[in-house]
């Protein structure tokens, strides 16, 4: 056992709580990562040209970063050091190959995540080096595990596995499993559960199976996930598309324009409008304030040149050189605010704009795909600048059958931005929280999320954010709704 007390006798005890050192390296590396957190955010508060004493501060804090990291980098080198060392005396040491094989399964998952397959393929050969105990034969086989209860009668579960199809990520049936599940073993990869029974609606269930890993269902705080109920038939309005609570992957796209950083998130069950707002719907909506005597001025399409899309009639509200079926846009948030509240009672549902996270999982389902049909970009599948011959327009809503996400809600590239719910905030959300529709601040600037008909496919990268107080109206931002679910 001489090279176990060369390795800081990283024995059992070491072994159960990770090994010498294992998380020494880990913890700089965290702290680095939130002060250039505060550092961006500092940073963005500041005009371009403002002095550098302001900007000291942020400055200190990206250095105090780097110094984390090499702390970081250095820690990590001695921990590998120490654990060949007691290899290289005692090379059939469990313990240490243990350690080896977690420490490379960790930086294979890490290299994955941020699509660097070459490294996660040579950190995965190391982890087949070192698993002499078969601890990681499930991660190296890449096989997961699926628990899932229904809580409906008479419920079957349609198994479905995404595969890349011309470069779309298609749902391709494998077969039906009756629930509950027990540890059902799957392949790694991105799945698609439709789940059924008579005289209910379909769930449409994105569940991403990670090697040697349970599915996790279980809402942040809960003991257990709850058995899923599936809705009765005719309970969700047709316009509008489920979307099951659970974990997603959000932000992660470096491409996209102010994306948040990779976090894990759960949204709880909501449902979506499939399609954004119409013209021809506002219309209606603005034909029912007027007669009802309110002030329609606030509510009308407008820019500084005065009403666009709509025009008020003695006859009611009449389309100016647009189509009913495209999406509405130049209104403001307030004005959609209050369309959220008339088509609350029109439903018998409790309406309201997005929470840009909630929309962030409509677009992007659970699995962290840059598009809602993969990772694959592809301008002439939604409209986006350049997608069409002619001058950029809009659109029908639905008329780019691509731009669908693995829920069925449509135009989340392209056609028109939508306005969110909350106030932006840069940082975002702490990691592992569950998001909290209603935890507005009342604040402004407010969230705008996806793309329209006239930014490029870069700018529509549904990871994407951007912002503008809610007074503000654009000519290529409308609006969709959502409502919590179940009512």
């Amino acid at each position: 056992m001489a090279g176990w007390h060369a390795a800081d006798r990283a024995g059992p005890r070491a072994r159960r709580r990770g090994g010498p050192g294992a998380a020494d390296h880990r913890r700089p590396a965290g702290r680095a990562g939130t002060l250039r957190d505060e550092a961006r955010e500092q940073l963005a508060r500041l005009d371009i040209h403002a002095p550098d004493t302001e900007k000291a501060e942020a400055w200190r804090l990206e250095d105090e970063a780097s110094a984390l990291d090499r702390e970081a980098a250095g820690s990590e080198a001695r921990y590998l050091q120490r654990l060949q060392a007691a290899l290289t005396l005692s090379p059939d040491l469990e313990e240490c190959h243990d350690l080896l094989a977690d420490h490379h399964q960790g930086h294979a998952e890490r290299a994955r995540e941020r699509g660097d397959a070459d490294a996660a393929a040579v950190h995965r050969l190391l982890v087949r080096t070192h698993d002499r105990s078969g601890r990681h034969v499930a991660w190296l086989a890449r096989r997961g595990y699926l628990s899932l209860e229904v809580a409906t009668p008479g419920a079957r579960i349609a198994l479905h596995r995404h595969r890349t199809t011309m470069r779309r990520e298609v749902p391709e049936f494998i077969g039906f499993l009756t629930p509950p599940l027990r540890r059902h073993l799957l392949e790694a990869g991105s799945y698609l559960l439709v789940i059924s029974a008579p005289g209910h609606a379909d769930v449409r269930l994105p569940v991403r199976v990670e090697a040697g890993r349970d599915v996790d269902l279980c809402p942040p705080g809960a003991a257990r996930p709850s058995p899923i109920a599936l809705p009765a038939a005719g309970a969700i309005p047709p316009s509008m598309a489920l979307v099951p609570g659970g974990w997603f992957l959000a932000g992660g796209d470096p491409a996209a324009t102010d994306a948040l950083p990779a976090r894990r998130l759960w949204v709880d069950d909501f449902v979506m409008e499939r399609d954004p707002v119409t013209i021809g719907a506002y219309a209606r909506f603005l034909d029912a304030c007027a007669a009802a005597g309110e002030d329609v001025e606030p509510l009308i399409p407008r820019d500084r040149h005065g009403p666009r899309l709509l025009q008020a009639t003695p006859a009611g509200f009449t389309l100016l050189d647009a189509e009913p079926d495209w999406p509405v846009a130049l209104v403001s948030w307030t004005a959609a605010v209050r369309y959220a509240a008339w088509r609350s009672a029109e439903l018998g549902l409790a309406c309201r704009l997005p929470h840009d996270l909630e929309w962030e999982k409509a677009a992007r389902g659970v699995d962290g795909r840059r598009w809602p049909w993969g990772d694959h970009a592809e301008p002439g599948w939604a409209r986006v600048a350049g997608s069409s011959a002619g001058p950029p327009s809009p659109a029908p809503v639905g008329e780019a059958r691509s731009d669908v996400s693995v829920y069925g809600v449509r135009g989340l590239v392209g056609n028109i931005r939508d306005w969110c719910a909350n106030t932006y905030d840069r940082r975002g959300p702490a990691d592992a929280t569950r998001v909290d529709p209603a935890g507005d601040d009342g604040g402004d600037p407010r969230v705008i999320r996806g793309g329209n008909w006239g930014a490029s496919l870069v700018q529509s990268r549904p990871a994407g954010r951007y912002a503008a107080p809610a007074a503000s109206q654009y000519l290529a931002v409308g609006f969709r709704l959502v409502a919590s679910w179940p009512p």
